[in-house]
């Protein structure tokens, strides 16, 4: 019951649990077969794809759930590394707030890129400093994860743009969090 009540906190319904919880499977799956090991850690553009898509659809905290899911469940099946919390949940919100405040797919990319590729990458770089037994650049992080992170969100408005060209993308409101509707779409 604890879990039903911190579900009802959060303003999700049912239908936006079940879509997470779909996200979080494709991400979880399709990460690994798209990843680029880069030193200590590995790049996931379709994390970045999926972020966008979840902050679009849902609002900036079902996307932060959303990445924060997958990145355990990558962490604990050994395809992903701890960097996978810095990399994605930053990306993840900013995608969310920008696309909120902006309602245009190219602000959530933007986020995503902007969260990820700096924000996250900071935070990556003193998370390193503090594990590493030597120095650790900041640019290590932050080219890598700028990259993984533009691919994935570029990614994300490409299908985002497909589903609503072809009706998928529905305007439904799916919980209070919600950004609003894209332009043109049928509430």
């Amino acid at each position: 019951m604890d879990r039903q009540r911190e579900i009802d906190r959060l303003g999700l319904s049912p239908r936006a649990v079940a879509e997470i919880a779909a996200l979080v499977a494709l991400s979880v799956v399709l990460s690994p077969l798209l990843s680029i090991p880069i030193g200590p850690f590995r790049a996931y553009p379709v994390q970045h794809l999926v972020n966008v898509l979840t902050a679009v659809r849902l609002g900036p905290g079902a996307a932060v759930l959303q990445a924060a899911t997958a990145s355990t469940l990558r962490l604990a099946l050994g395809t992903g590394t701890i960097f996978a919390y810095p990399g994605s949940l930053f990306g993840a919100w900013l995608a969310g707030v920008l696309y909120r405040r902006f309602q245009h797919f190219v602000a959530a990319a933007f986020g995503e890129a902007i969260g990820t590729g700096f924000v996250g990458a900071t935070v990556a770089y003193g998370l390193g400093r503090l594990i590493a037994s030597r120095e650790v650049a900041l640019l290590g992080f932050v080219g890598p994860f700028l990259l993984s992170s533009v691919l994935g969100a570029a990614g994300g408005v490409v299908l985002l743009l497909a589903l609503r060209r072809t009706g998928l993308l529905g305007g439904e409101k799916l919980s209070r969090f919600d950004a609003a509707p894209p332009p043109g779409a049928d509430e």
